[in-house]
């Protein structure tokens, strides 16, 4: 009789523990997911939804380097009008840039060389002008200034989406920024300083200077943008997801009566208060103010170098931006915001008719 109770005993054990690995390997290792995951069931139970299976997100995969690089055409000062632009300080730049180090220029480093050269160039022609008479050596700098004029464009195009430091941030991962992070302010304020001196250098002529190598180590910090990205989706699908059985819910028997609360409205407000206010709204306003302003200046500094859709680098990077961040596509942005605006108004639809609405 004791052999049997104790037997009974360990089985008991053995299948807590089995019952216990099982929901551990359940379990998912994401923070955003588990707390989605909690509020998307303390709601089904509360209002009885019927739930479909939260699908899996498509992967964005920002374009590898190779596929964002223009090819710069190149312009060559022979020997001869080299040394003639002796009287200029354009002459050493031009030796720096022929140096074993300045043809290994990363995308940042050339565009401070190609602002630097026009500025010296458009000094040189003056200098040239006044106290020279070689006007074949004019005519050639003039004609390299124009041609580096034209290609400003793809300069910072390079600089921007096929630097390494972009190729970091926007990555794709799986890994979402966690709750109760930090809103990334010095990044924010570097992709805002970034857009700046992009305008500010193609519409005004001022060299971005060596600062732009500053706001380019915390822009290729961490994979912040490609984490916010995977955010977005997640909260986009389970928004999506809920508001689908919710919206079919308050089609049907209403949960309260002529607005007068019940018990199930108390269970209700609880997870509203408790899971939704508690967790996820803030959840979702940190993530939409981190990204809002930086999905604000790719948008501008994309605006400075709208190129033709006929670029190959334009084609691959476009494809990536109506998919990801795009205002005029449906993007996984344009989509994330439709689902918590729609989610909002579901709320104050079921609030207002158990009479739980705050101004009531």
């Amino acid at each position: 009789m004791t052999y049997i109770f104790n037997q009974a005993v360990i089985n008991a054990k053995l299948f807590i523990i089995i019952v216990c690995l099982f929901l551990m390997a359940c379990a998912s290792d994401s923070p955003t997911e588990n707390m989605l995951e909690k509020y998307r069931s303390r709601l089904s139970n509360s209002l009885d939804l019927s739930l479909e299976p939260i699908p899996l997100p498509a992967v964005i995969e920002f374009p590898i380097r190779r596929q964002l690089e223009f090819e710069l055409t190149s312009q060559s000062i022979d020997l001869l009008e080299f040394l003639e632009l002796t009287p200029c300080r354009l002459q050493r730049l031009v030796g720096e840039r022929n140096s074993s180090l300045g043809r290994f220029m990363s995308h940042t480093q050339q565009w401070i060389y190609e602002a630097e050269f026009i500025r010296q160039a458009q000094e040189c022609i003056e200098v040239l002008s006044e106290n020279f008479d070689n006007n074949d050596l004019k005519v050639t700098l003039k004609k390299v200034l124009a041609d580096k004029l034209n290609q400003r464009t793809f300069v910072i195009w390079n600089a921007v989406w096929a630097s390494r430091e972009f190729q970091n941030s926007l990555s794709s991962t799986s890994n979402t920024l966690a709750p109760n992070t930090d809103k990334p302010t010095e990044l924010i304020e570097s992709f805002h300083r970034l857009n700046v001196t992009v305008s500010d250098w193609y519409n005004n002529g001022n060299p971005p200077g060596q600062q732009l190598e500053l706001l380019y180590q915390v822009i290729g910090a961490e994979k912040t943008v490609g984490e916010l990205l995977a955010s977005v989706q997640m909260l986009r699908i389970y928004l999506e997801n809920i508001n689908a059985a919710y919206e079919q819910r308050l089609s049907g028997r209403p949960l309260c009566f002529n607005g007068q609360k019940n018990r199930k409205a108390d269970i209700l407000q609880n997870v509203f208060l408790k899971f939704y206010i508690g967790e996820v709204q803030p959840y979702i306003a940190l993530i939409h103010q981190s990204a809002a302003p930086i999905v604000k200046s790719m948008a501008e500094i994309n605006s400075v170098v709208n190129l033709t859709v006929e670029f190959s680098p334009h084609l691959a990077f476009n494809e990536y931006w109506q998919m990801a961040w795009s205002e005029q596509h449906p993007s996984q942005w344009q989509q994330f915001n439709l689902a918590v605006e729609k989610h909002t108004l579901l709320w104050q639809r079921q609030l207002a008719q158990c009479g739980l609405l705050p101004s009531e």
